[in-house]
């Protein structure tokens, strides 16, 4: 499959638009507390799979508006808060989280770009964030991902699946748990997310991190 025929190349990817429309309502933290999402129950089950506890680091990507912070904080209280790093690239979002939620560390930061050192987290969660993604910093999220998580650790990355403006990068699970294994995850899922463990020792089979010229062409030639 050309993955390039399920983005949408008339979207101008950036924190300027991101900034300015997709978070435009927490430019005032106090104008709304934020809430649960929308898909919050089919969220925690989700989230359930990396069977959290109070000794977990926990690193949330994308955390925009803060939903699943206040899941996490509803259903397994709010002394996990002070567990979690945030990140976002837009600067409300963050700024919007750091307001609601003084207990957690919250950066501005890119997702393929994580600012953190190697082996730092226990548990990561990308819960309706790959789908934002330009297909290079998909695959690069991927990777430093698995980067930032200590042996052992797990990822729970649900792709969001509707067509909206800002969703140009719609994947399959199947197609990122195969992505997932070649940064070196054990993989699995099959309800509408995967859970990847970071493996205790680097898999003979890892692959580096493609371009999406490079993936496209190795995967011409599987097809």
């Amino acid at each position: 499959m050309d993955f390039q025929k399920i983005q949408n190349s008339d979207f101008d990817y950036g924190h300027e638009w991101y900034n300015t429309n997709y978070h435009k309502g927490l430019f005032d933290p106090k104008s709304r507390p934020p809430e649960l999402g929308v898909h919050w129950e089919r969220d925690l089950e989700c989230v359930d799979e990396l069977g959290l506890n109070h000794m977990h680091s926990i690193l949330i990507c994308g955390c925009g508006g803060g939903n699943n912070i206040v899941m996490i904080r509803q259903e397994y209280g709010k002394a996990f808060l002070k567990q979690i790093t945030a990140v976002d690239f837009s600067l409300p979002a963050v700024r919007y989280c750091k307001f609601w939620f003084s207990e957690i560390k919250a950066v501005v930061a890119s997702v393929e770009n994580l600012p953190f050192a190697t082996n730092t987290f226990d548990r990561l969660l990308a819960l309706d964030v790959t789908e934002h993604l330009p297909f290079d910093v998909y695959l690069h999220f991927i990777y430093d991902s698995y980067r930032v998580l200590k042996p052992g650790g797990k990822a729970a990355v649900l792709p969001g699946m509707t067509k909206q403006l800002e969703h140009i990068n719609l994947l399959p699970t199947f197609r990122i748990r195969r992505d997932m294994r070649l940064a070196g995850y054990e993989a699995d899922g099959d309800k509408g997310w995967i859970i990847g463990t970071k493996a205790t020792k680097v898999p003979a089979e890892r692959q580096e991190v493609m371009t999406e010229g490079e993936w496209n062409e190795a995967n011409s030639k599987k097809s």
